[in-house]
């Protein structure tokens, strides 16, 4: 049992702990995040809109009815600031969808869109002080408190944390990156999946299937490096550790997970999955 502790919290300091912690350092399966305040945000889009629909249709629910659920809902955003900032977790917050330069050329852009690598380097060196040991402290960090703590705000974090990983492919072509954070990252998240029950795959961590397609990405990409890499000494390296963890996979959870080199002979027979290429 203690070996097991010592797998999933590793990489795990003590100011890394209190850096995400609540003020307190006290959390409840209630807990809250930024990720909830972007779940607001969108309802409150969503709202929005139903209420511009509401007036002109034959909706029952009016405009006033819709301007007295927001109030309800969600502007108590403002009354409960203090309380929220309080028992809260303080998550570096993730955006997988800006994951470029802004000032950028449009080919970066859309590089970078695809390949979170800038994004991953630039929340290693602004976030966690250059150390890739503190994001894998954070990735362990995220998962504990979702399966301790029963808190999903922990799951939506990690699994922002994890495709951040597994689709970053230019870093992954680096020997000094695939060591330091890609190897270890891979060795991390096999104990992790060690500790949940067999059933917790399909009932948590499918959701969306984003683990399965955040696997399936980061297979694609250990595959690709062969094509950037000097020497298959870094190829060796992270297939095997990619081996063990698909073989680990199927056992644990019967899902079988393919080879990087089976999901690009998909994507050919898929013309659905054939790059479109924008002229701008």
């Amino acid at each position: 049992m203690y070996s097991r502790w010592i797998n999933l919290t590793n990489y795990i300091s003590k100011e890394s702990a209190l850096s995400i912690s609540p003020v307190h350092n006290v959390f409840s399966s209630a807990t809250s995040s930024v990720y909830d305040n972007e779940e607001h945000r969108l309802a409150e889009s969503v709202i929005s809109n139903l209420k511009k629909v509401s007036v002109t249709s034959e909706n029952p629910l009016g405009a006033n009815d819709f301007s007295k659920f927001n109030k309800k809902k969600f502007d108590s955003n403002s009354e409960n600031e203090k309380a929220d900032s309080i028992d809260c977790f303080r998550f570096k917050y993730i955006d997988l969808k800006r994951s470029f330069n802004k000032n950028s050329k449009p080919e970066d852009i859309s590089k970078y869109s695809i390949d979170k690598s800038w994004l991953l380097n630039k929340i290693i060196s602004e976030e966690y002080a250059g150390s890739p040991k503190n994001l894998l402290g954070e990735i362990q960090e995220s998962f504990l408190i979702l399966l301790i703590g029963h808190n999903f705000s922990g799951l939506e974090h990690w699994k922002r944390l994890v495709y951040l990983v597994c689709a970053s492919a230019e870093s992954m072509s680096y020997l000094t990156e695939a060591q330091s954070i890609f190897i270890p990252f891979i060795k991390v998240l096999k104990d992790q999946l060690q500790e949940c029950p067999e059933d917790f795959f399909s009932n948590v961590l499918t959701q969306d299937n984003f683990l399965l397609e955040s696997l399936k990405v980061l297979s694609v990409n250990i595959e690709n490096v062969k094509d950037h890499a000097d020497n298959d000494q870094l190829y060796n390296l992270l297939s095997s550790e990619m081996k063990d963890l698909r073989s680990f996979f199927e056992s644990r959870f019967g899902f079988y997970l393919p080879t990087g080199l089976e999901v690009l002979q998909e994507e050919e027979e898929d013309s659905d999955c054939a790059p479109v290429v924008v002229e701008i």
